[in-house]
């Protein structure tokens, strides 16, 4: 309406050309404001990332807060881990479960991933498998790796819906497509337990290989298992070793209480008090409920030497991993 009133009051064809493209530039001008914000919101979250990454929390959150409350997804769904592990703040379920209910009200994948697992373990909310299925399934659909695996764990188990072993295997294959390693794991023991499926140990250490090669923890362990007691594939003590090994420093912690019978027992390997007590020590810091009282039965065999020695051994392990997987043995009671 002022551009037109603009030009009506215009005597020159020539004066009247010049406003109209002055509007038009300008309505332009306006229309390339969003873009650039959008640029410069990218830009924000990118670096919040880089500082999250580098352990600097407090600006990470800083930042996402900001973008969250204009209502960036991502941000919204990112600060709701924060809160949920408590990155750069207190540790506050109920408002990380409303971060990712509203990012995933925009349908970001992964906060309708992250909000299915509130309502599934009862965080933050009213605990609810019927809708942890339900917003598992809305990520599953939209390709979500993560979310197949789970939700295929739910159908296999008749978890918020009725047991469907068929349409778990579906899942599981389509989220080992996308290169879930947890799925693999999945996948292993359905053929392992003839869940669903032919029991076929074969194509379930198949799986358990793939898995235990993009580090999954629980398949190392199956996969070690297999090579000692030839299911599936030819007994071999010294890759079931190495495979329990990396279970072990992966956290497993049937696999650390493994490596320490073997150790005492002298199975498999040479017995050797003082590795069987790092491995039970590494157990108990990993949380294992009777690691403990084995290792006193251990420690009150042991003699200075040995314990000396076992002290050295893990902190040899730890100085080997990196600081996420040495954070799952952290001392609790330090």
């Amino acid at each position: 309406m002022v551009m037109y009133c603009k030009l009506r009051g215009c005597p020159s064809p020539v004066l009247r050309r010049v406003v109209l493209l002055t509007c038009i530039m300008g309505f332009a001008s306006i229309l390339t404001l969003s873009p650039v914000a959008a640029e410069d919101r990218a830009e924000l979250y990118r670096e919040a990332l880089s500082a999250f990454r580098a352990q600097d929390y407090d600006h990470a959150v800083a930042v996402w807060r900001n973008l969250a409350e204009k209502g960036h997804a991502a941000a919204q769904n990112n600060l709701g881990l924060c809160y949920l592990h408590g990155k750069g703040v207190k540790v506050d379920r109920k408002l990380a479960h409303s971060l990712f209910s509203d990012a995933a009200a925009h349908g970001r994948a992964a906060a309708q991933n992250n909000l299915a697992r509130t309502y599934l373990k009862g965080w933050g909310v009213e605990q609810s498998d019927a809708e942890a299925y339900r917003w598992y399934l809305a990520a599953a659909e939209q390709g979500h790796g993560n979310a197949q695996k789970n939700l295929g764990v739910m159908l296999l188990d008749g978890t918020g819906v009725d047991a469907d072993p068929e349409a778990a295997l579906d899942w599981f294959l389509r989220a080992a497509e996308q290169g879930e390693r947890r799925a693999f794991y999945q996948l292993g023991l359905m053929y392992g337990r003839g869940q669903g499926v032919v029991r076929d140990w074969a194509r379930a250490v198949t799986y358990f290989r793939e898995g235990a090669s993009r580090g999954d923890a629980g398949s190392s362990f199956l996969l070690a298992e297999a090579f000692e007691s030839g299911k599936g594939i030819d007994v071999d003590v010294d890759q079931a070793l190495r495979w329990y090994r990396r279970a072990a420093a992966r956290g497993h912690r049937r696999a650390l209480v493994t490596l320490g019978e073997k150790f005492r027992d002298g199975t498999n390997v040479p017995q050797n008090l003082a590795r069987a007590i790092m491995w039970f020590e590494l157990a108990e810091r990993a949380g294992h409920r009777r690691a403990s009282e084995t290792l006193e039965k251990l420690m009150d065999q042991a003699n200075e030497r040995q314990i000396a020695k076992a002290g050295q051994l893990l902190e040899l392990f730890l100085g080997k991993l990196k600081p996420p997987a040495r954070a799952k043995f952290e001392d609790q009671s330090a």
